[in-house]
């Protein structure tokens, strides 16, 4: 019998992120299947999350990528590594691991699976569209997790859409026995247990549309204090980024900054998730959420926006509501979903439970790591690099 393929998954860094999350969950688990089989090489630094994966499976090449075009140095060490392990194959994420991992293999009989986890902007311009369809003609298999994600490859380095495939992401089935609210925690992160809670959970960027949010519920707050009776309504914003001084800002300029709780980074997800009363996702682009797909699990009530992925998840509205376009429209909507979670309502339960069915159904972990297995057999039996750019 084959023994499983050697696979190493090539990140910027394990700082926190659902990308970052993902590998380190796909790592501990491939190795927990096949001890020793699988690790992970970042390029800028470990990150926070490099604590979470088991054992010693976390490597850095410390690359230096102001470098134009890139920090050759560290592409030697790439190189090195994976030459290093007979019947490997690389695992990059995102463009810039893609570049590193292509150059480091060019030449070698080590195989290359790329996975785009978004519509990455830097995609644009003509040199940055001539440098990633040479990395893309050196990459042997291209992933994309969602077909919003795969048409804008196909738009932006003209890959056929046939030579893409989809792998959709997927979680680990939410604990029922876990599924309640704590008052302790709560209370940890500075919100009295009467509050009603509306959640969020990702990294602190532009791109997550945490400023629209802060504004929504700002003028939600203003007209109504709080719109199901409770005590008052809190924002609670889990994560960490680059815009959390920005956010923290902006909530203390529209007067908010009492009712909003930046609570950073942490690992008690699940306990977070079953303290909301609604969780709302206002991206300004994504590729598939993995915080979305938790909270359905988790069987929190979600409100959208409508890009990436996010109404094929939904199921056009049958496991969540879609946000409209129009910003100005948000505080009454998410005030009009409080007023129906609050109030027990029948339609809302049965959309919560259709939402915890379709992640079972469609977006599991072990799906999704099945499906990556396949494609890592069909790699390295394969005799000769495959051509995507024919």
């Amino acid at each position: 019998m084959r023994s499983p393929p050697k696979v190493v998954h090539v990140v910027v860094s394990l700082d926190h992120g659902g990308l970052e999350k993902l590998v380190v969950n796909w790592t501990n688990a491939r190795n927990e299947r096949f001890p020793e089989s699988t690790r992970i090489c970042c390029l800028d630094r470990p990150g926070n999350l490099a604590e979470e994966v088991s054992g010693d499976a976390v490597l850095c090449v410390n690359a230096d990528r102001s470098k134009s075009p890139m920090d050759i140095s560290a592409v030697r060490r790439i190189r090195c590594c994976m030459l290093g392990l007979p019947g490997s194959i690389v695992h990059s994420h995102n463009l810039a691991a893609q570049q590193y991992s292509a150059a480091a293999l060019c030449g070698t009989a080590v195989k290359h699976i790329h996975t785009e986890h978004g519509t990455n902007p830097h995609f644009g311009g003509l040199k940055n569209r001539l440098r990633t369809w040479l990395m893309m003609k050196m990459t042997d298999r291209v992933v994309a997790v969602s077909e919003d994600t795969a048409t804008a490859l196909g738009k932006n380095q003209k890959i056929p859409r046939s030579k893409l495939l989809v792998i959709r992401n997927g979680v680990t089935p939410y604990k029922e026995n876990n599924a309640h609210r704590s008052d302790e925690l709560l209370g940890e992160l500075g919100i009295d247990a009467s509050s009603v809670v509306i959640g969020s959970i990702g990294r602190l960027a532009y791109v997550k549309g945490y400023d629209l949010l802060l504004a929504a519920f700002a003028k939600l707050c203003g007209e109504s204090g709080s719109p199901t009776g409770r005590s008052s309504a809190v924002l609670l914003l889990v994560g960490d980024g680059p815009e959390r001084t920005a956010l923290e800002d902006k909530a203390k300029g529209l007067g908010v900054e009492n009712q909003v709780v930046f609570a950073g980074y942490r690992e008690d997800v699940a306990e977070l998730l079953n303290s909301m009363d609604l969780f709302v996702l206002t991206s300004r682009s994504e590729g598939l959420s993995i915080s979305l797909l938790e909270a359905m699990s988790a069987g929190v009530p979600v409100l959208v926006t409508d890009v990436g992925e996010n109404a094929e998840v939904l199921n056009g509205g049958e496991c969540g509501v879609m946000l409209p376009a129009d910003e100005t429209a948000w505080p009454d909507l998410i005030a009009e979903q409080l007023r129906a979670v609050i109030g027990e309502s029948k339609d809302e339960e049965e959309r919560v439970q259709r939402a915890k069915e379709r992640v079972s159904a469609h977006y599991s972990q072990t799906a999704t790591m099945d499906a990556y297995e396949r494609e890592y057999l069909a790699l390295v039996q394969s005799d000769s690099r495959l051509t995507i750019n024919e």
